[in-house]
């Protein structure tokens, strides 16, 4: 049987460490899947949460609500977990850009970091990393140990042994001074194991090694379909599939406040082959509102369908044989607090919903262009990517006058005339001097013109009293 890869990849890698201790399993289930379906129960009360398939979901959604990812995600678990819990020992949380990062941080913390998620590169992230005692470091690969197969557990309790052999040797006092060492000396002096956590931790790569255990905490729902007459054209399929995901839903009985997340499509062909063709959305997303129709789960299911024909025909030069058969799985969904479902509606209530579901019909992201906090104006204007993290949170000054600059800026800016034109001023700076030619017009006045019929634009003025038309405010 062939699966074929998520589609929906272009988000950056980022984990949560969380300690949460619940006895209750149905508080617990609705605790550490509060951020994201992918979990895993790293140690007795220690869990760590893979939110990179929804950080698309939560940056647009803290950029609705005003706020930064990470103070949406402290929010989110203060209103989910139980309420004694946190009175009793707050939130003790922690974030990066790799799992074994997440845990090592996280071993840090103490009581005194309640209520807060710290992150790797912020700085008392790093001070801890800094500060990282041996006695952690062996703690945590203990635990490592438990989720390895038995051959390579013993393997790293022998390399290891090793490890403390030559820190007692060298007399190193923190896990950070480890980063004197390179890979390939790691390797061929501890095991390729060792590396593996070398690598882990001072570069932040191999998350495909890590050995990601998901925890289930629902049965998934299944819907099977034998078809009367076999066929590999998407136009015969798609009327039987949508009353599959009809049967799907009514079967699921999601409550009002469950959001799809992934849907497993089994295709069967006459010639018995198998393909599991992942129907998956960047948003979660609402399948009872869509009873009947479907349009965003049939989109995604297209373009799954097109890639796994597409890529027969590129690694074999074959066709997809006629399927004959198929089983659809509700494979993961996540429950959202009430201030996060409104989002999900069955009305479409703003401009930010109908982008979200229009999202989830798209097969490639959308983009978000923002205001960049920065004084030079032609560089305050850019495409909000998603590899573009802030986990230390790091606040600017500049963002109120950001806001104050016009939506549409011109790449090439116009020679500007007044003509009379009222004007107000708003700011002066400096340009790039470093970069210039030599000449001393580096002073700008920044005014906001308005015409005889009302129209605003952005207008600079050098030094030399040289206006330009550098973006209109609409």
């Amino acid at each position: 049987m062939y699966k074929m890869d998520l589609a929906i990849s272009d988000s950056p890698q980022i984990y949560v460490a969380l300690k949460c201790e619940i006895e209750d399993k149905a508080l617990l289930a609705h605790a550490v899947t509060c951020l994201s379906t992918k979990v895993m129960n790293w140690a007795s009360g220690v869990w760590i949460i893979d939110v990179s398939q929804f950080f698309s979901y939560w940056k647009n959604n803290a950029y609705t609500k005003k706020c930064t990812v990470l103070e949406l995600w402290q929010r989110t678990l203060l209103s989910t977990l139980p309420a004694s819990l946190v009175a009793e020992k707050g939130i003790c949380a922690a974030v990066a850009d790799h799992p074994w990062r997440a845990v090592l941080l996280l071993s840090m913390l103490d009581s005194d970091s309640a209520n807060d998620l710290v992150t790797w590169h912020s700085p008392l992230g790093q001070r801890l990393f800094y500060s990282l005692p041996w006695k952690i470091w062996r703690q945590c690969l203990s635990q490592l140990k438990q989720h390895l197969s038995r051959k390579d557990a013993s393997k790293l309790r022998l390399f290891s042994a090793k490890l403390d052999a030559c820190i007692a040797h060298l007399n190193l006092p923190y896990v950070c001074d480890m980063h004197i060492l390179n890979s390939s000396a790691i390797t061929q002096r501890f095991g390729y194991l060792i590396n593996e956590v070398w690598l882990w931790l001072f570069a932040g790569k191999n998350h495909e090694s890590f050995p990601w255990l998901s925890k289930q905490f629902h049965k998934p729902t299944r819907i099977t379909r034998t078809l009367d007459s076999p066929s590999q054209l998407w136009e015969h399929l798609k009327p039987f599939l949508r009353q599959d995901l009809d049967k799907l839903n009514a079967k699921a009985q999601l409550l009002a406040n469950q959001r799809v997340v992934l849907i497993e499509w089994k295709v069967i062909c006459d010639n018995l082959e198998e393909f599991v063709v992942p129907i998956c959305f960047r948003n979660p997303h609402n399948l009872a509102a869509e009873q009947g129709e479907h349009s965003c789960s049939l989109a995604q299911a297209y373009y799954s369908f097109e890639r796994l024909t597409q890529k027969l025909r590129d690694d074999s030069d074959t066709y997809l044989a006629a399927i004959q058969a198929w089983e659809l799985t509700l494979s993961e969904y996540i429950s959202l607090e009430e201030s996060e479902k409104s989002l999900f509606g069955d009305g479409i209530k703003s401009e930010s919903d109908r982008l979200l579901k229009l999202e989830n019909e798209l097969s490639i992201p959308l983009m978000r262009f923002n205001y960049t906090a920065s004084w030079v104006p032609e560089d305050s204007f850019s495409c909000a990517r998603l590899e573009d993290v802030d986990l230390a949170m790091l606040g600017s000054s500049l963002k109120a006058l950001a806001n104050a600059r016009p939506l549409y800026v011109y790449k090439i800016v116009k020679v500007w005339h007044s003509n009379g034109n009222k004007r107000c001023f708003l700011e002066q700076s400096l340009s790039k001097w470093w970069q210039s030619d030599g000449r001393h017009n580096n002073e700008r006045r920044y005014y906001k013109e308005t015409d005889a019929k009302k129209l605003s634009y952005w207008v600079a003025q050098d030094s030399d009293g040289k206006k330009t038309c550098c973006g209109s405010f609409g």
